[in-house]
């Protein structure tokens, strides 16, 4: 078991192959500025923790975590630079308590979908075209909210009224 890795900045590496006879419930592989590849090798797993922060040569439709049980997914990266794209109605049968999809700008979709969720810390700066009210949040235990550039999302002004007990930025 590997608890702690520095691969920033080691030259070209490439992620490939199907991982999903693999055991893994947990990836971190953020930071790795060079890695390179698809997240589409993620596909089937039964991940619960997928961090791909700042893995800024990583690409791919979110569509291929759909069946991943994932309770914390870290897509953040340095925008506008992350390239991965597909509907955030993958995340609608997810348990996702944390998600951070900073950056991740490709991405599409309405809000309306974490609606019943149990996140406490979301992370949307910078997804400039996802939709809707965030009134959609109104009954979740939330304790981080970023909503930075968030242009097409109604309601942002009053995030910090309907949350005033958490760190929330708009």
């Amino acid at each position: 078991s590997i608890e702690k890795k520095d691969l920033n900045n080691c030259g070209k590496l490439v992620l490939t192959g199907d991982m999903s006879e693999l055991s893994i419930t947990k990836v971190d592989l953020s930071n790795m500025n060079t890695l390179e590849g698809n997240i589409e090798v993620f596909e089937g797993m039964q991940l619960k923790m997928l961090n791909l922060e700042y893995c800024e040569n990583l690409k791919g439709d979110i569509e291929s975590l759909k069946d991943c049980p994932l309770q914390v997914l870290n897509l953040a990266g340095k925008e506008p630079f992350q390239k991965f794209t597909g509907n955030i109605v993958v995340f609608a049968d997810m348990p996702i308590k944390e998600l951070n999809l900073q950056g991740c700008w490709q991405l599409t979709g309405n809000i309306e979908v974490f609606n019943g969720m149990q996140i406490k810390e979301l992370n949307l700066r910078l997804c400039e075209q996802l939709t809707g009210n965030i009134e959609t949040f109104k009954d979740m235990q939330i304790k981080e909210l970023n909503l930075n550039r968030c242009e097409n999302l109604i309601g942002k002004d009053k995030a910090k009224q309907m949350f005033p007990n958490a760190d929330v930025t708009v």
